[in-house]
C-alpha cells in the first residue's frame, strides 16, 4: 500500500473526532489547551489548522491513517505535534510513517536544522516510536508529566512536497485488502 500526505478535509475532522475517546486521549494528543467534548467541525480552529501546517497521512484509496502537524518554531527548529494514527491501523508502523512524513514535509518548505516534540511519560508507545527515529530526550523538560524529545535534521532528507508518497510494506501482510 502506498501512503502520502494531503491536506485534510472537513470529513477528516469527523473521523480524527471519533479518535477521541475521552478527555484523557484529548489532552494526551492535543494538550491541555483542547476541550473535551469538542465538536469536529471546532478542530481546524481549535488545533491552529493551515494549509501549510496539517497534513493527513492517507492511503492511495483515501482512508485516513493518521493526522499530525509541523509547525515552524523558529532559530532553525520543526516541531512535530498532535500526531495520531487511526486506531484501525495502530500498531503497523503508521507512526514512524507519519512522523517521517512530516519532517519531510518539514525539510522541503521550513529547512529546520532540528526538530522537537512533547510526549507524555505515560504514552510509551509514542516514546517508543520517536526514539526509534532517532529523538532524544532533552534537559529543558519542565512539565514533571511530560517529555521534549529533539532531533538533528538529516540533511539528506530530500523531497518536495508532491513527492511523498511512500510504501507501507508491513501493511500488505497485516491488511491486504487495503492494497490496490
Amino acid at each position: 500500500m502506498k501512503a502520502w500526505l494531503r491536506a485534510p478535509a472537513f470529513s477528516d475532522f469527523e473521523a480524527i473526532a471519533s479518535w477521541i475517546s475521552d478527555a484523557h486521549a484529548c489532552s494526551r494528543w492535543a494538550g491541555p489547551q483542547v476541550p473535551f467534548p469538542f465538536a469536529p467541525e471546532q478542530l481546524p480552529h481549535l488545533l491552529n489548522v493551515t494549509e501549510s501546517n496539517s497534513f493527513c497521512l492517507s492511503s492511495d484509496n483515501y482512508d485516513l491513517l493518521g493526522f499530525g502537524q509541523c509547525f515552524d518554531k523558529g532559530n532553525g527548529l520543526a516541531r512535530l505535534a498532535r500526531v495520531i494514527v487511526s486506531p484501525v491501523y495502530r500498531g503497523q508502523g503508521l507512526g514512524s510513517a507519519l512522523c517521517q512524513a512530516l519532517m519531510q514535509q518539514a525539510a522541503a518548505t521550513i529547512k529546520p536544522d532540528a526538530f522537537s516534540l512533547g510526549v507524555y511519560i505515560d504514552n510509551p508507545a509514542a516514546i517508543t516510536v520517536y526514539s526509534r527515529l532517532g529523538f532524544s530526550v532533552t534537559d529543558d523538560n519542565t512539565h514533571p508529566d511530560r517529555l521534549n524529545m529533539t532531533l538533528r535534521a538529516n540533511p539528506s532528507i530530500q523531497g518536495t512536497p508532491e513527492k511523498l508518497r511512500f510504501s507501507v510494506p508491513s501493511l500488505r501482510s497485516v491488511a491486504p485488502d487495503l492494497e490496490r
